[in-house]
């Protein structure tokens, strides 16, 4: 549990977002849906930065695929039409056994990627269709193939945000 937490930040610019996540004197962490967060025992962590109002839970059809934000929720994964048109269901399938209904409410895309459990149905399906993760910091955009991004990711999420 976050016992320690003494500031709560809840900004509506991405890049405000990242100042406040690289320049805390305070051991800082990113807020997404909290599904991994509020289980960890980590009694360093005393300020959140909540990404809840930075405009990144979308769905939207580009010319060459799909585009889901960090913030969706994995129930939308379950019921976005969209989705099951481009991904054959996949997705939306392993969405909906991931986890019960009430964690797919508050589970985010961006922190299940972050927190990439082993037992977690969606990345298997995010790679079975080849998804690729961008990545922000402060100074550089990344667009980097999921299965790379999880391989590494210790490394790439030290420097941005998914």
């Amino acid at each position: 549990m976050l016992r320690e937490l003494v500031t709560y930040h809840r900004p509506t610019d991405l890049n405000d977002a990242l100042k406040l996540l690289s320049a805390s004197k305070v051991k800082t962490v990113p807020l997404a849906g909290g599904t991994e967060l509020l289980g960890r025992k980590d009694a360093t962590i005393q300020a959140v930065v909540d990404l809840q109002d930075l405009g990144l839970n979308y769905v939207a059809r580009e010319a060459d695929g799909l585009r889901i934000g960090a913030m969706t929720r994995l129930q939308r994964l379950v019921t976005e039409p969209t989705i099951r048109e481009i991904a054959s269901e996949i997705i939306s399938q392993c969405a909906l056994k991931s986890a019960a209904f009430t964690e797919r409410y508050s589970a985010t895309v961006g922190g299940t990627i972050a927190a990439a459990p082993a037992w977690h149905d969606v990345l298997p399906a995010l790679l079975s269709v080849d998804a690729w993760g961008v990545l922000r910091s402060e100074t550089e955009r990344s667009i980097i193939p999921l299965d790379t991004l999880l391989a590494n990711r210790a490394v790439h999420l030290t420097r941005g945000i998914l």
